[in-house]
């Protein structure tokens, strides 16, 4: 049994925000699964902040307050999680034909969930010598970092 618990807590315009408890200060996950056009057509960032903040989150695990990098034992459990309760949904629909119906799961919408790899995002602070101030003077993204 695993040391962190996981929880839904909300999901919207391509991404899911996970509860987790047991992982220290990283309260909350957030995966992205899809970057569609509509999500592109309101979005302010260029084609390339497009493409390396949005297109390439996805199928990331990364903390949702933050820029910390999520610890690898928490992306496996997390991984490891999602593949039980998917099973675990597939068990439970099963058992239930009369409420269900016989499900072809070869063309069903409830899709194994693919792995996601833990990461971070990286920035590059304008004035890093102003100490906890250093937000005042803005920053640059400059992509992620995943987990190696």
């Amino acid at each position: 049994m695993s040391k962190y618990h996981f929880r839904l807590e909300g999901s919207g315009l391509g991404e899911t925000i996970w509860r987790v408890s047991g992982a220290g200060d990283i309260t909350r996950l957030r995966v992205r699964y899809e970057a569609t056009p509509y999500q592109r057509s309101i979005s302010s960032l260029s084609d390339a902040e497009w493409e390396r903040d949005i297109v390439g989150a996805i199928d990331l695990l990364v903390d949702a307050s933050g820029e910390r990098p999520v610890p690898q034992d928490v992306v496996d459990a997390f991984n490891a999680w999602r593949e039980s309760e998917y099973w675990r949904h597939r068990r439970e629909i099963d058992a239930q034909p009369e409420r269900y119906g016989v499900v072809d799961w070869d063309h069903d919408a409830l899709q194994r969930p693919r792995q996601v790899r833990g990461a971070h995002y990286l920035i590059r602070k304008n004035r890093p010598d102003a100490g906890a101030d250093w937000w005042r003077y803005g920053s640059t993204g400059l992509g992620w970092a995943i987990n190696t």
